[in-house]
């Protein structure tokens, strides 16, 4: 009986045995899952530093292109300012160009009426310039004339001067008869 007590024993141990090396297989299994798990956490936890850095990374960039955003927001004002500017330079410049071109038109019109005057006096001009070939040729003519007459007159006072000293030379004959 003994023997087959520790028989049985021996088997309920075993079948102990048995069971508490399945239990420690599971426990073994568990260990290596968790032993997983805690591996991929530590995989996690690197990561997370790593995306941690990356954020550091992401952060400074973002700094920096919110600094450079804020410059280029400074820039855009003054440009805007400056188009501005130039915008009003612009117009004035078309309104001067406008005045200037009225001004160019009315002096057009100015130049083409001095031309129909010049022309105007040019055509006077030519007809005052016959008018005095006329008169110079008269003039010429009548001098001509006052030759001829002056002529005649020479020739007038010599005949006047002869008459008067054969009157003198008569009167002194007859005086001389007289006596």
């Amino acid at each position: 009986d003994e023997i087959t007590d520790f028989e049985s024993q021996k088997e309920g141990m075993l079948a102990r045995i048995g069971e508490l090396n399945n239990v420690m297989s599971e426990k073994d299994a568990q260990i290596d899952e968790l032993g997983d798990k805690v591996n991929s956490l530590i995989s996690i936890a690197a990561e997370k530093d790593s995306m941690i850095s990356a954020l550091k990374i992401i952060e400074d960039r973002a700094s920096s292109m919110t600094n450079r955003i804020t410059f280029l927001e400074t820039e855009n004002a003054a440009l805007i300012v400056k188009i501005e500017e130039s915008s009003s330079k612009c117009q004035q410049a078309e309104e001067t160009l406008f005045k200037l071109a009225q001004e160019a038109k009315d002096t057009k019109q100015c130049l083409l009426d001095l031309r129909k005057e010049r022309d105007d006096l040019s055509v006077t001009k030519q007809s005052l310039q016959n008018e005095l070939n006329e008169f110079v040729a008269k003039a010429q003519h009548l001098s001509i004339k006052i030759l001829e007459m002056e002529s005649r007159n020479t020739s007038l006072s010599d005949k006047v001067s002869e008459l008067a000293c054969e009157r003198d030379r008569l009167s002194k004959f007859v005086e001389d008869k007289d006596c």
